[in-house]
């Protein structure tokens, strides 16, 4: 049976960052980048690839409304993003995702867009597990570190 799309990109993009993983076909994928991991899934209609970092559990009341409307900023900027900040309002859980069309995206691509995105996914995270409030602000992708130092691998 031949492998998804998503299969073969994880395993170019598992390639490409000298991880030592072996790949399975599936719907979904956790990747370690450092101290961080992001998740890889279809989504339903299989058009594209959802890249998402859990951020952590934001409670309910003040605290909930004042991140929520810096979420929101965040989500108001221009391209170029990081990506999107998103609620469950089951779990309560802030979570930052970006979508690429399965039929476009490259490991190049990835390797170029997801420093940015957990370098976000960082910052959001410190602020909600010390209690404080992240404050949005325009990413700017000159400051996103490289996968390398991500990994923290020293060249």
């Amino acid at each position: 049976m031949p492998k998804s799309a998503l299969t073969n990109l994880m395993e170019d993009l598992v390639k490409s960052l000298g991880l030592n993983m072996e790949i399975e076909d599936s719907t979904s994928y956790t990747l370690s980048l450092g101290r961080r991991s992001v998740e890889l899934e279809m989504d339903d209609e299989g058009k594209f690839v959802i890249v998402s970092a859990i951020l952590g559990k934001v409670p309910p009341g003040k605290y909930r409304q004042d991140v929520l409307e810096q979420a929101l900023k965040s989500n108001g900027y221009p391209p170029p993003v990081f990506g999107y900040l998103g609620f469950d309002k089951d779990t309560e859980m802030l979570v930052l995702h970006k979508q690429f069309h399965i039929s476009k995206v490259s490991k190049d691509e990835l390797l170029e867009k997801l420093p940015g995105l957990v370098e976000m996914a960082k910052n959001w995270d410190q602020a909600i597990s010390s209690s404080t409030v992240p404050i949005a602000s325009k990413p700017d992708p000159s400051q996103a570190p490289n996968i390398l130092e991500i990994l923290e691998i020293k060249t």
